[in-house]
Order: C-alpha cells, then sequence, then structure tokens
C-alpha cells in the first residue's frame, strides 16, 4: 500500500550523529494511527506500506521501488518478531527466520528516509548507498529510540538509492517506510549563490 502525507510537523528530537566521514540528521517522531503504527509527518513523503506484499518494481512518488529479501508478517510472535507500537497490519520483518538482509533500492536518490522502528537492538543495522558505495550506516543502538525515525541528507553528496536493513538475530521489524527524492540544486543556483557572496565580500571590504 502506498499513500502520500503531508507534515502535521517535523520530529521532537533532532540527533546530529556523525557516524563516519558523512553526517546525517536524525529526528525521531510522526503522526501515530490507531492502529497502522506511525507515519511520517515530512511533508510530501510517500509513504509505502506492506498490505498488498513486498514491493517489487512498483511505482511510487515518480520512482521506481524494489524490494527483496527478509518476509511480511503480522502481529508478533515469541522469539520471531515484536510488531510495532499500534500496528496490527502488515510489516517488514528481517532476522535469521526470515532472511537476515533486506535490500530497498530506488531509481533515483533520495534525501530523505523514515520508518516505524518496532524494536531497536544492537543486532539491526541500516547502510545507506549510492550505488555500490557506503556513505552512512549505523545499528539499533545509534540512535537507540524506539519508534518513528527520520533520516535526512544534509548535502547532495549524501543522497542515498538503496538501502540494505540487516539483522543477526530476529528480528528487525518495521513499517510505514517513507522517503522524498533528492533534488540538486540547478547551476542557476549556484551561480546566484556565489554572486550573492562576493557581493557580501566587497560591501564587508567596503565598509572596513
Amino acid at each position: 500500500m502506498m499513500r502520500t502525507h503531508a507534515a502535521a510537523a517535523l520530529a521532537v528530537l533532532i540527533l546530529g550523529v556523525p557516524l563516519q566521514a558523512s553526517a546525517f540528521t536524525f529526528s525521531n517522531g510522526g503522526n501515530a494511527s490507531l492502529d497502522s503504527g506511525t507515519f511520517s509527518s515530512v511533508a510530501g513523503a510517500t509513504t509505502i506500506g506492506f498490505e498488498g506484499g513486498l514491493p517489487t518494481n512498483a511505482l511510487a512518488g515518480g520512482l521506481v521501488v524494489n524490494y527483496s529479501g527478509g518476509a511480511i508478517v503480522q502481529g508478533s510472535a515469541g522469539g520471531l518478531n515484536l510488531a510495532p507500537a499500534n500496528d496490527v497490519s502488515k510489516y517488514w520483518a528481517i532476522g535469521p527466520t526470515h532472511g537476515d538482509q533486506g535490500v530497498m533500492s530506488f531509481s533515483a536518490p533520495l534525501s530523505y528516509f523514515g520508518f516505524d522502528w518496532g524494536t531497536p537492538d544492537a543486532y539491526n543495522s541500516i547502510t545507506l548507498m549510492r550505488g555500490n558505495a557506503v556513505l552512512f550506516s549505523f545499528t539499533g543502538t545509534q540512535p537507540s529510540n524506539a519508534g518513528y525515525l527520520n533520516i535526512f541528507a544534509d548535502s547532495p553528496n549524501e543522497f542515498f538509492d538503496k538501502i540494505v536493513f540487516n539483522s543477526t538475530e530476529n528480528a528487525f521489524e518495521s513499517d510505514n517506510h517513507a522517503f522524498k527524492i533528492g533534488v540538486i540544486p540547478e547551476p542557476s543556483t549556484y551561480a546566484m549563490m556565489i554572486a550573492g557572496l562576493l557581493a557580501a565580500g566587497t560591501l564587508a571590504r567596503r565598509r572596513a
């Protein structure tokens, strides 16, 4: 199932977490529903649910989205998977029982990705990539907050088109994946920025 949600509010907690050479911005928070978990509150984000199964070469938000690995489950099963809070719908589970790696790929780079993370654990990990290049990775302890996690690329150099979910134990549960396409500024925009900086420098010299 695919939905687009307008923002009610941006996330409540901003955490700058430089885990590698790149620095992405994290926030926690979203719009809670009564029985389908929490959804992104980021304006213009496209949301992918799993009621219709795992999306394969599916069109969403103007992109082709492809998922592989893991399993679509519903409810909780002791020792196997635990549904995200207030979520009785279907969701994606990664782990030895379900397949210990899941991959999402997109036909264009993203500047934002968010998801409802059921129970973050140290054995859960996420890797953001562009092509075959690893941009950023972290585990369930970085950050360690359950609930809806939002990840923002801080510059076009950090835009990503592949997300890899791993879990060495049962399980990594997630639902309501949301994304936005990364917009690279036009050359004219860069020219205007440079002209503005030059003008500001000239004015400062005249004042001095």
